[in-house]
């Protein structure tokens, strides 16, 4: 603890001596160049894991419902994005300027109260219960706010700029798509608006086996939101193209980007102090470009029950989770047998670029957040079996109409942008296509990355993997551009998918060398 202290009392008496500060019209100016923050002098797992709120709407009316033969609430929130500081770093480090959202809460003690936070609250709404959201811009930025993998009456949300920055957005959302873990963001600017939109389980719902399954009640439910960033000595945000600020160009929030500072719920390398017993965790990997490979420090089991779109077929028992930006999963893990005093890291060793980068530095994006069994936790509470099956999935069917996709290097740019088709397109690759009936989706990845591929009001399955020779294919394509004949070119036999990517989702991981097929069908 005291090599911790030294370590920030040293970084405050050097900062001071170089840096210059001006108030000039209400915005600090540093003269000079701004240096970064070595990630080594962060102390770790000092900040304290934030659990988000949840939003608490207005009932407006209830109405018909057309899914169902019952009458439905109808809910309105109002959402404010909005900028403030946050306390990213540690305490005792410089707060850092975010983008958040602002709304109504309901507090532990059934109070109603209006608060801001980043990442924001998260939204949990019933299947097929409809709600409309007022978002308002009131920041000086271009806000651009879009609900991965939720239909809505309107295409994003996009804000222009103007002088009283009061522009305001009415969106619809019916609802009526899979019980999942949906999620919120801007995706115009670094350290800005992000949060869950969760379509809560409805245990009447046939098709899945929740009368069976006995999960942590809200308590033990965490979102787990990562992120990596990089920090200047101020507590600003390093961007992608070395500015300081993103507001004249927000292209540069394309780039590819890697932090060496990881964020959970918007906290540095954070701690949780848990129970002896079973909790549950919505993760998201809300990173620009970084891929995780999780797993836990102690060799305990992630027990897996869902992903992008919802619950798996059955529980997957897992030791590593490899996620792409843009990807869910919801997981359990079982805390109950693990001793008093107990301290667990969530690790990452997913190389930079993935798969075929650096090794990450041990010490800082290694490491994600810990889990920490205080000394008077005596009670254990082992967790309940779940059901053999949590829902019925269907039978993958076969000889499907076939769409080949090709994602190839864009040779005219340096970085952030790839080909699809020999087309430009931008990061992270999005898809949308009417899919009025299933069909297969075969994507052929001829770089040396391993892309994410977002599916826009559709959902998938994963029907296998396969080698490609690349060589050969790539010179058929640049020969004719023929990217359609695939079978002299395939590799070995196709490989299943992990066991945990076996649920329908929403975004996809292409690996390069790999074909990569997909049952794709509209939401």
């Amino acid at each position: 603890m005291l090599q911790n202290c030294s370590k920030i009392i040293i970084y405050y008496v050097i900062n001071n001596f170089k840096n210059i500060v001006k108030y000039r019209k209400r915005k600090y100016i540093y003269i000079g160049e701004k240096e970064k923050l070595d990630p080594k002098i962060i102390p770790k797992y000092k900040n304290q894991l934030y659990k988000p709120h949840i939003f608490h709407p207005i009932l407006i009316k209830t109405r018909k419902n057309d899914y169902k033969e019952a009458r439905v609430e109808e809910y309105l929130y109002f959402i404010d994005i909005c900028s403030f500081k946050e306390q990213i770093l540690p305490h005792g480090f410089p707060k850092t300027t975010v983008i958040g959202a602002a709304g109504l809460i309901k507090t532990s003690k059934g109070t109603v109260r209006y608060i801001r936070a980043f990442p924001g609250a998260s939204f949990e709404v019933s299947r097929y219960a409809p709600i409309h959201v007022r978002w308002r811009n009131k920041t000086d930025r271009l806000i651009r706010i879009y609900i991965h993998g939720l239909k809505s009456n309107k295409t994003d949300i996009s804000y222009e700029l103007d002088k009283l920055y009061k522009r305001v957005s009415d969106h619809q959302y019916e609802n009526n798509q899979e019980t999942a873990l949906y999620w919120y963001q801007d995706k115009n600017n670094l350290m800005s608006t992000i949060g869950l939109y969760i379509i809560k389980e409805d245990k009447k719902d046939y098709r899945y086996n929740f009368k069976s399954m006995d999960l942590p009640v809200s308590k033990y439910k965490y979102p787990l939101i990562i992120q990596d960033c990089s920090f200047y000595k101020d507590g600003s945000v390093v961007y992608p193209s070395g500015k300081v600020s993103d507001k004249s160009n927000t292209a540069v929030s394309w780039l590819p980007y890697y932090g060496d500072v990881i964020l959970v719920n918007g906290r540095a390398w954070p701690n949780l102090e848990v129970e002896r017993r079973q909790y549950r965790f919505y993760i998201l990997n809300a990173s620009r470009s970084r891929f995780y490979n999780l797993y836990l420090s102690n060799g305990v089991d992630f027990l897996v029950i869902g992903g992008d779109k919802g619950l798996l077929p059955s529980a997957v028992r897992q030791k590593n989770i490899l996620l792409a930006p843009g990807e869910r999963v919801d997981l359990l893990i079982d805390f109950s047998r693990l001793a008093k005093g107990s301290r667990i890291i969530l690790r990452n060793d997913a190389k930079t670029p993935y798969p075929h980068g650096e090794l990450v530095n041990p010490e800082t994006v290694g490491q994600i957040m810990s889990f920490h069994i205080p000394d008077h936790e005596a009670l254990s509470i082992s967790p309940s079996k779940l059901p053999n099956k949590l829902y019925d999935a269907a039978i993958i069917p076969k000889n499907l109409p076939v769409i080949v996709n090709l994602i190839s290097k864009d040779v005219e740019v340096k970085e952030g942008s790839v080909l699809l088709n020999g087309n430009r397109c931008t990061l992270p690759i999005t898809i949308k296509g009417q899919i009025e009936s299933p069909q297969e989706w075969c994507f052929i990845n001829i770089t040396e990355l391993s892309y994410p591929v977002y599916f826009k009001e559709s959902k998938f399955r994963i029907i296998s993997r396969q080698e490609i020779d690349t060589r050969s294919f790539s010179r058929q394509w640049n020969d004719s551009k023929d990217y359609q004949t695939i079978g002299p070119h395939l590799l070995g036999d196709p490989k299943e998918s992990e066991e945990y990517e076996r649920g329908w989702k929403d975004t996809l991981r292409i690996d390069p060398g790999v074909v990569t097929r997909v049952l794709v069908q509209s939401n």
